[in-house]
């Protein structure tokens, strides 16, 4: 990661700029290349960089030091789960935790991961592995041979990874070269939500993808000649965005602009081809905040749990004063995408610079960043962000974080902070019922640069966190200075991600190992569902009071999730049953006209059609609720609503919006209606009576009551 120096502009020379004009601006793409990365079989690396190395970067990618690479470890063998360590007083109890991925003599280590359905996926400067959830390391590979070598023949550097709900494929990227015309995005999909190795390739053996795409290639043409920095991954529905800080070669390399990549996500995961979509570069119009006219720059993409347009953010060069971040929107994402920013206020924090903290021993301590935004979530509504800034007497460094909105609007927002400690590269994940979990690094002068973890139940009070719990003490003094900016390197960021199989939040970062001016990692995950309790049977009488009237309990879900996984599936089981009336009157249409063709099958309308029968599309939205992890496993058919949440006054009658509601009722309705037909007399015999539509209403009414446990569970 490069760190540019930014200017600052006079507050009087942005008011000059046209705000309304830029406000209005919508960027518009060029047409990418990309290669498939095609596998090992016939490739020779580039020989290990001669010892030692440095990067080119005034916030460096990495820097290699010391023996050379070190082959790919072997995988370890099975160990029992670390005892979490003692939190600090209040703070969120840990979960199974244990040791991640060692030095690998590049620095800093830039750790992140990603979480399957089975195994967690870590990757760092220099190292990717797989783990199980117990900790056992099942593939171990150096980054450069997990991506079949460098092809700048320098080395890959700041990769970044996670695992895709909607897709259920792991998505990995980092950044190969630091001068144009040697800079390329490497691209790593899985092939399946379980990788059982770490080849990238096209044969059957191979368990992933491999995609490089030239960055310093504008629209496929060599036009700009800058490179790569810093990449950002996000992720939605339709597409895999990543995102880069352009910078010029050396020895003067400075910032140029930011870049993004849009690329469908069909072709990534079906082994290619692949369309890219490429914003940011010349002669393009450069992605600006539309207030400040100042250009962005690491931009981050969301990982984007819903089913809504991708979104992006950035802390603009102005922010820290004035409270802005740029809010960037993909519009037509399925197609042929655009981008349009606004504008967002939100607190102001005290500059872009952060100061670093000292650490036990004395010298330098390790460095904190910028403000610069880090990971992004977008789940059930909300995007979750976090970045570091200075606390108010720019002596020490803390932990920003947001829920904003779509339109968009703060919902709220905090610090974590000490009145002694630094904290800084922080990492945020909400779970599926609205909790959240934040990790980060820490130091003080009582110790050396640890990690540690917050996190917030979705019924705290706004705006706070709990207390602060330790995921991993630093254990020895640690110095690693940049060759170029004199810095103590540490970071660039930290690893978090969601269990798609529990809605566990695991997390990823780096301490001071026990030897010296070493790094290394620890993994640990943080649960925030029901605590199990024993319970014992014994035989009682019951009397139930119903506070909503009808004979529906009126249950409060376990979250605002469970109530829209019920509405989603009440919706489309609606849509089910309707669809399966048009496909009876199609064929009874068809068959009046003495017509019979494919369109007029009744069967394959109602069960099997290319996607489009009334089944396959209730079952698709089955499928998007249980990648989105919101649901419970008895949340399968249909039912009522509002009235299981909310309390109303007066309470609300679910029995009396079924049957009698002075003619508004459900059952009401459908009386009216079928009397309207009777007087017609256009009805067959039977149904030509109100007794038989009686029966009718009445068994699809025993129907639903049956099952109205099931979208709407009490828990």
């Amino acid at each position: 990661m490069q760190r540019h120096p930014r200017a600052f502009l006079l507050l009087a020379s942005w008011l000059l700029l046209d705000a309304a004009r830029a406000a209005a601006t919508e960027h518009h793409p060029l047409v990418g290349t990309a290669q498939v990365n095609r596998g090992k079989a016939g490739y020779v690396p580039a020989p290990p960089p001669a010892e030692p190395v440095a990067v080119p970067r005034l916030d460096l990618p990495a820097h290699y030091v010391g023996e050379p690479p070190p082959a790919a470890p072997a995988p370890a063998a099975p160990t029992a789960p670390v005892p979490p360590p003692p939190p600090e007083p209040s703070a969120p109890a840990l979960g199974t935790n244990f040791q991640g991925i060692t030095y690998t003599n590049f620095f800093p280590p830039d750790p992140t991961m990603a979480a399957g359905p089975s195994e967690l996926l870590l990757t760092v400067n220099g190292g990717v592995r797989l783990f199980t959830k117990t900790g056992t390391a099942t593939a171990s590979d150096t980054l450069d041979n997990f991506y079949n070598g460098s092809l700048s023949g320098s080395h890959t550097f700041d990769p970044k990874s996670l695992y895709d709900p909607h897709s259920g494929r792991f998505f990995t990227v980092a950044l190969d070269g630091e001068s144009s015309p040697n800079s390329w995005l490497r691209i790593a999909v899985s092939k399946s939500s379980s990788p059982a190795n770490l080849n990238v390739g096209s044969t059957g053996t191979d368990d992933w993808w491999g995609f490089d795409i030239d960055a310093d290639k504008d629209g496929g043409s060599q036009v700009n000649n800058n490179w790569a920095d810093f990449p950002n991954l996000g992720v939605d529905q339709d597409n895999l965005y990543v995102t880069a800080n352009m910078f010029s070669n050396s020895p003067s390399s400075s910032f140029q602009y930011a870049k993004v990549w849009v690329i469908h996500k069909a072709g990534l995961v079906s082994g290619g081809p692949i369309t890219v979509f490429e914003f940011g570069a010349p002669p393009m119009t450069a992605l600006t905040n539309p207030t400040t006219g100042f250009e962005d720059d690491t931009i981050q993409p969301a990982l984007d749990f819903d089913l809504t347009n991708e979104h992006m953010l950035a802390t603009n060069a102005l922010g820290g004063g004035n409270g802005f971040i740029t809010f960037w929107t993909v519009n037509n994402p399925a197609t042929t995408p655009t981008l349009t920013p606004t504008n967002l206020l939100v607190a102001t924090w005290n500059g872009f610079t952060v100061p670093d903290c000292p650490q036990l021993g004395g010298g330098a301590g390790p460095d904190s960043g910028d403000t610069r935004m880090q990971r992004v979530i977008e789940r059930n509504g909300s995007i979750w962000a976090t970045h570091t800034q200075p606390d108010p007497t720019a002596t020490r460094s803390e932990a920003r974080w947001y829920e904003i909105d779509t339109t968009p609007a703060v919902l709220q927002y905090g610090q974590v902070a000490d009145p002694t400690r630094c904290y800084f590269y922080p990492a945020i994940h909400p779970d599926s019922a609205g909790n959240v979990c934040l990790v980060m690094s820490g130091v003080d002068a009582t110790i050396y640069p640890s990690a540690f973890y917050t996190g917030r139940a979705s019924g705290d009070t706004a705006g706070t966190m709990q207390a602060v719990g330790l995921l991993k003490d630093g254990l020895a003094h640690y110095v690693r200075l940049d060759p170029s900016s004199g810095e103590n390197r540490w970071g660039d960021f930290g690893g978090i991600a969601d269990d798609p199989a529990t809605s566990d939040i695991w997390m990823f970062h780096e301490f001071a190992s026990a030897t010296k001016n070493k790094w290394s990692t620890w993994v640990g995950m943080k649960n925030f569902g029901p605590t199990t309790t024993t319970t014992t049977t014994t035989t009682t009488t019951t009397t139930t009071t119903l506070p909503f009237g009808g004979d529906d309990p009126g249950c409060v879900p376990a979250a605002q999730n469970r109530l829209k996984c019920g509405d989603t599936i009440v919706k489309a089981a609606a849509k089910l049953f309707k669809a399966v009336d048009k496909c009876h009157c199609t064929q009874a249409k068809a068959r009046l006209a003495g017509v019979a063709t494919a369109n007029t099958d009744e069967e394959a309308c109602e069960e099997s059609n290319a996607g489009k029968a009334a089944k396959e599309k209730y079952d698709a939205t089955k499928a998007k609720l249980v990648t989105l992890g919101i649901c419970t496993p008895t949340q399968l058919d249909f039912k009522n609503a509002d009235s299981l949440f909310k309390q109303k006054v007066p309470p609300f009658d679910e029995e009396a919006c079924e049957e009698t509601a002075g003619g508004k009722g459900a059952h009401d309705k459908y009386t009216a209606a079928a009397g309207k037909l009777i007087t017609k007399g256009i009805c067959p015999p039977c149904l030509d009576s109100a007794a038989e539509h009686e029966a009718l209403a009445t068994a699809d009414l025993g129907v639903a009551e049956s099952k109205n446990d099931k979208p709407y569970p009490c828990e």
